[in-house]
C-alpha cells in the first residue's frame, strides 16, 4: 500500500507485496517512501533491490499493513496492492478529506474489483474501476 501525506504527496507507506517487487521504482525518487510487509525475509530482500537501485529514500520495515500508519496519517492517497473483502476501516479512517484510494477488493478465490475511494466530508464515495485478480491482504505479521 502507498500513503501520501497531505499537500506534500509524499509517499509513506507501502504494503501487500511491494517491497518484494519493483513497485517502489516509479515512485522512487525523490520523496522519502516507505514499504511495509509482514515477512521479515521479504524486507530484507526489498532494502537491498532499494539499495541496489540506488533508492536511498526508500524505508522498508516489517508490518502489518492492513493497519496502516495512524500516527503519519491523515494522506492524501492511499493505494492498497493486495486484495481485502472490504475497504480496511483503519486505511479509510486514515484518508484525509478530499483523499482518494485505491485497493482492490473481493473475495482471494475470484476475480475483484478495483475501486477508487474518495473521502469528503460527508463520507465516502465508491467507483469501480475494473475486474483484476491480486493477492488476499493478511492482516498480522507472516512467520520469520
Amino acid at each position: 500500500m502507498l500513503l501520501l501525506a497531505p499537500g506534500q504527496h509524499r509517499p509513506l507507506h507501502r504494503e501487500g507485496g511491494a517491497p518484494q517487487g519493483r513497485a517502489g521504482d516509479p515512485i522512487g525518487q525523490p520523496a522519502a517512501e516507505g514499504a511495509v510487509d509482514r515477512h521479515r525475509r521479504l524486507v530484507q530482500e526489498a532494502e537491498a533491490t532499494f539499495r541496489q537501485l540506488g533508492l536511498y529514500n526508500i524505508i522498508a520495515q516489517v508490518g502489518d499493513g492492513s493497519r496502516g500508519l495512524p500516527d503519519q496519517a491523515p494522506f492524501d492517497r492511499i493505494l492498497v496492492t493486495a486484495a481485502a473483502e472490504d475497504p480496511p476501516g483503519p486505511l479509510l479512517a486514515q484518508l484525509k478529506i478530499g483523499g482518494i484510494m485505491v485497493v482492490p477488493v473481493g473475495q482471494s478465490d475470484a476475480v475483484q474489483t478495483l475501486i477508487r475511494v474518495s473521502r469528503s466530508e460527508t463520507g465516502f464515495d465508491y467507483d469501480e474501476l475494473r475486474q483484476v485478480r491480486f493477492v488476499p491482504l493478511v492482516e498480522g505479521l507472516g512467520q520469520t
